[in-house]
């Protein structure tokens, strides 16, 4: 049977950092921008300002990253909610999620690196599978 290594210390056992939620988040955004995406970090919620109104964010449930995905030339806003291993999405979150799902935008729920690389892999694979329609016969007439 395998035991779990334990690191010592000189005042006994010493229990291994667990990775916050922030963290995973800023080695995701990291890492997204390592690989050269638009990445923006946003904010739900609300805060007051200097005059203690009220200033509102993004809506509630928002996932935390925005970044710009491109699957054979065509560019796709994709999302990202971060939580730590164990952690649950708000009611909110999950009606984001539903929303962005039926949209058809990618939604990736990460606890990792791994999680996200997975998601950009799945939507580049649905977006290649399913060709993207063509600009309709509208022409450059009618815009003018």
């Amino acid at each position: 049977m395998a035991t779990k290594a334990t690191r010592w210390s000189l005042d006994g056992p010493v229990t291994p950092p667990v990775a916050t939620e922030r963290d995973i988040q800023a080695a995701i955004i990291t890492y997204l921008c390592y690989r050269h995406f638009y990445v923006q970090r946003l904010n739900s919620g609300g805060m007051r300002d200097a005059r203690d109104n009220l200033v509102t964010l993004a809506r509630a449930g928002t996932a935390d990253i925005v970044f710009g995905l491109v699957v054979d030339g065509h560019t796709f806003l994709a999302f990202v909610e971060v939580k730590r291993p164990g952690g649950k999405q708000r009611p909110a979150q999950k009606l984001f999620q539903q929303d962005m799902d039926t949209r058809g935008i990618p939604y990736i729920l990460a606890t990792s690196i791994d999680d996200v690389d997975q998601g950009i892999a799945a939507f580049t694979q649905r977006v290649r599978a399913r060709p993207l329609a063509r600009p309709s016969a509208m022409s450059d007439a009618s815009l003018s």
